[in-house]
């Protein structure tokens, strides 16, 4: 990542959960980490099984370690609408979102305001990931298990 600029709190320490900036090219490369299972040209960037951890909701909610997955019972909903269940996604705010889909190698940066408060239009999200989603070719299906 190349323009990525990370706020600090008051003492300078980099804040990192919230208020990082960056081109969508960069929150793209970010998602192909993930993709990817942490490797990039070969080489591994992230430790082996962090990418699953990730992805593993904690404490009975739908969010991992950084990102919203889809093994949680409140992604009930989600899955419903079509989003696949080995999805995850980072959420900024107002909408800023990078979305993950391992299964079909895909990344979706979605950046822009969105001020419908507190869900910053996930349907509408939800419509765009299906619609690119159908517009690939055929993937095989993850095997996920349903939430709760």
């Amino acid at each position: 990542m190349k323009t990525a600029i990370i706020a600090t709190d008051a003492t300078g320490t980099p804040v990192g959960s919230t208020q990082i900036l960056a081109s969508a090219r960069d929150w793209a490369k970010l998602g192909e980490l993930y993709a990817r299972d942490g490797v990039v040209s070969g080489r591994r960037i992230l430790p082996q099984g962090w990418v699953r951890y990730s992805a593993t909701s904690t404490l009975g909610t739908s969010y991992g370690a950084g990102f919203w997955t889809n093994d949680g019972l409140d992604a009930k909903g989600r899955i419903r609408n079509g989003m696949p269940c080995d999805m995850l996604f980072a959420s900024g705010v107002m909408g800023q979102r990078v979305y993950i889909v391992p299964s079909t190698d895909v990344v979706i940066v979605r950046l822009g305001v969105t001020e419908d408060w507190p869900d910053f239009d996930i349907e509408g999200d939800e419509q765009l990931v299906r619609e690119v989603l159908a517009a690939l070719p055929p993937a095989p299906k993850p095997a996920c298990p349903q939430p709760g």
